[in-house]
């Protein structure tokens, strides 16, 4: 697959290539997006580089406590909008923004005023939630591109076993009242998706979980393997094989002509429709905590000794040191990478 397929692959994933995508990409944010190929390909790292993806922690803590992430766990904090402000401004030639980590976005009072600012400077702007506490018509009026709901099961006392502390119907109720804004006010945005996290016990709902978001008015869905986290109560018998990836990706010939579906999986026995060169993420991506300290990626977010630094005491030695990390990444990539469903070599 040659560098231009690799990159379609990725942002068609994402954006479909709409002329949204392209009004995003200013001058600056062309540049650092063909620094971020190249060092993703190739290995070529500018000093000039930086993430192509940014995901912030809004929040900390959950009003859910799912069996399968920690975010329930952590004690609640907020950013506030200047400080989410700034981290924007000093990233202005990124071109994703991804407001969340492991947590619920939406519990934060201020995350309205931070997607309105987000679209406001030409960010390509994702945003996953629970759809426990949204407020419909806020959400919409935000513009920003995709807010994708996350749903694992149709049947409300399995998705409140999955789920703790949540209400399927309650869920149901906010996408379809958000759905519902968008075509009184014959918006495009923002994309209103669903995420399902596919195990291995629940691999014969992806039929039902589907045809839910159809009845909604859902047109485009993600399946995505579970990954098995320390910390969590998951079972390990419960990361789906081989036939839960395929099973997933039957549901995407068998729903073709009626949604988008797109098979995400994070083992090596059965690749889905993501795209990964040496751990793409490593990459293109950062995330940043609510204190300003930054990870290489999601698995290692909040272990101190994994942090690049902090940006807001030191930015200049932050980024060098994330540089750094992706000039060894190719040939001597940390054993904690190598352990991680994320890294893939063989593409």
């Amino acid at each position: 697959m040659n560098l231009w397929k690799r990159a379609e692959k990725f942002f068609s994933i994402k954006n479909n290539f709409d002329i949204r995508f392209f009004r995003s990409l200013k001058k600056e944010r062309f540049a650092n997006l063909i620094l971020n190929v190249i060092a993703s390909n190739f290995g070529w790292v500018s000093e000039k580089l930086l993430p192509l993806s940014i995901f912030i922690e809004t929040t900390k803590g959950c009003n859910f406590d799912c069996i399968f992430c920690l975010g329930g766990k952590d004690p609640k904090a907020f950013m506030n909008f200047e400080i989410y402000k700034r981290i924007l401004d000093i990233f202005d030639s990124s071109l994703f923004v991804f407001p969340y980590v492991q947590a619920e976005p939406l519990l934060n009072k201020e995350i309205y005023t931070m997607l309105n600012y987000s679209v406001s400077k030409g960010f390509i702007t994702n945003l996953s939630s629970n759809f426990s506490v949204v407020d419909p018509w806020k959400l919409v009026i935000t513009g920003v591109d995709e807010v994708s709901a996350s749903v694992d099961s149709a049947d409300p006392e399995k998705f409140r076993a999955l789920r703790r502390n949540g209400n399927l119907d309650k869920v149901i109720d906010n996408i379809r009242k958000t759905i519902e804004i968008k075509a009184k006010l014959k918006v495009r945005y923002p994309v209103i998706s669903m995420t399902t996290i596919v195990m291995k016990q629940k691999e014969d709902e992806l039929d039902q979980i589907l045809n839910l978001g159809l009845s909604l008015g859902i047109k485009k869905f993600y399946l995505q393997t579970l990954i098995f986290r320390n910390g969590t109560e998951i079972s390990p018998t419960s990361i789906p094989d081989i036939e839960a990836v395929r099973r997933a990706k039957m549901m995407k010939r068998k729903y073709k002509n009626r949604a988008k579906v797109y098979v995400i999986s994070y083992y090596d026995f059965e690749n889905g429709d993501e795209i990964y060169k040496y751990c793409f993420w490593a990459y293109i991506s950062l995330v940043i905590g609510i204190d300003g300290d930054v990870y290489p990626c999601c698995m290692l977010f909040d272990q101190k000794d994994k942090s690049f630094g902090n940006i807001f005491e030191d930015f200049d030695g932050t980024m060098k040191k994330r540089r750094e990390f992706i000039k060894r990444f190719r040939i001597y990539p940390p054993e904690f990478c190598k352990n991680c469903n994320f890294y893939k070599k063989g593409l």
